[in-house]
């Protein structure tokens, strides 16, 4: 169990605490039917997702997808340990961060593009995991989008692990047991689909693992931020090969995004050492603020506005600095 009661180490089989569970990807139905994965701190058990996506030639490829609910004070180590040896996933090669806007917005064509592209020729030639927030919403949705569009073309698959606030999934219910019941071969169905009258946010169905962080709230978002930056961390500090003083590089992708983005990038900037940003600059909001930052700060760390006034003198510019310094310009 992973909780506030502190770390146990996790063998398997994980008597009385796994079982296993195949969906089918049907529109927007997941049917599942029980086999076996997971552990909780409560009666929510971990699943073993299969997912049928049909390519233009109809031939069908079978994706398993898992989910892990725990508590927010959940040792790192431990969810890593699960990971590793339950879900058998190999230690990533390099560790990609999404972070940005987790409502919808509008990405422009070409940028919408050369995103969907340039992530999935990243993570796919160099073994990477990607670390996003998990729901069908925003830029964790145009995330989905590059795997899906990846996964019809390639049986190269890319491990996606969405991170996401419990109380913020839509349709939660239904991944939780009542009390008593059997779960030997029982069905269940997880609808990706949202409500206009609620405040949560469905599954994104094309990653590959979720891991849904639970501290009590319901619709508060940011409660998985502080295990989520702990994992990262963890996953930072692991060997990049056996034996190698190298250890696994990371990375953090910003689109778009609010205050919590610039939040997440001060923190990784602020890490020691720090971790390297990329901002998709044109897909707005923060991503544009801190694209806007950066190409406008000298090499002392001072923010630089340049202003052209065209003269009268023989068709001259002239360009006039002001050094900005806490919101007021120095002449």
């Amino acid at each position: 169990m992973l909780g506030q009661n502190g770390p146990q180490r996790l063998t398997p089989p994980f008597p009385g605490q796994m079982r296993t569970v195949k969906w089918n990807f049907k529109g927007p139905l997941l049917e599942q039917s029980d086999e076996e994965i997971t552990i909780l701190p409560d009666r929510s058990h971990g699943t073993n997702l299969s997912r049928e996506n049909r390519a233009k030639n109809i031939e069908r490829c079978q994706v398993k997808l898992y989910y892990l609910r725990l508590s927010h004070d959940a040792a790192a180590e431990d969810a890593l340990q699960l990971i590793t040896d339950v879900w058998n996933l190999k230690l990533p090669k390099l560790l990609i961060e999404v972070t940005g806007g987790s409502d919808d917005f509008h990405l422009h064509p070409k940028l919408c593009r050369q995103f969907r592209k340039s992530i999935v020729k990243v993570a796919a030639t160099t073994g990477a995991w990607i670390l996003t927030g998990g729901t069908h919403t925003g830029v964790m949705k145009y995330v989905g989008e590059a795997l899906r569009d990846h996964a019809r073309r390639s049986r190269n698959k890319i491990v996606a692990i969405g991170i996401a606030p419990w109380g913020i999934v839509e349709n939660r219910d239904t991944l939780v047991d009542e009390v008593g019941t059997a779960t030997a071969n029982k069905v269940k169905s997880y609808r990706v689909t949202s409500s206009v009258d609620s405040d949560g946010s469905p599954l994104d169905p094309n990653h590959t693992h979720f891991i849904l962080v639970d501290n009590g709230t319901v619709n508060k978002y940011g409660v998985e931020f502080n295990f989520r930056s702990r994992l990262e961390k963890l996953i930072s500090e692991q060997p990049l090969f056996p034996g190698s003083d190298q250890t696994v590089p990371i990375v953090c992708l910003v689109l778009e995004g609010g205050i919590d983005t610039i939040k997440v990038v001060l923190q990784n900037v602020s890490q020691n050492p720090p971790i390297p940003i990329v901002v998709v600059e044109g897909s707005g909001r923060a991503a544009d603020l801190i694209a806007y930052a950066l190409s406008n700060t000298s090499t002392n760390g001072q923010l630089v506005r340049l202003r052209e006034r065209e003269r009268e003198r023989g068709g001259d510019v002239e360009r006039e600095v002001e050094t900005v310094r806490g919101g007021e310009s120095e002449s």
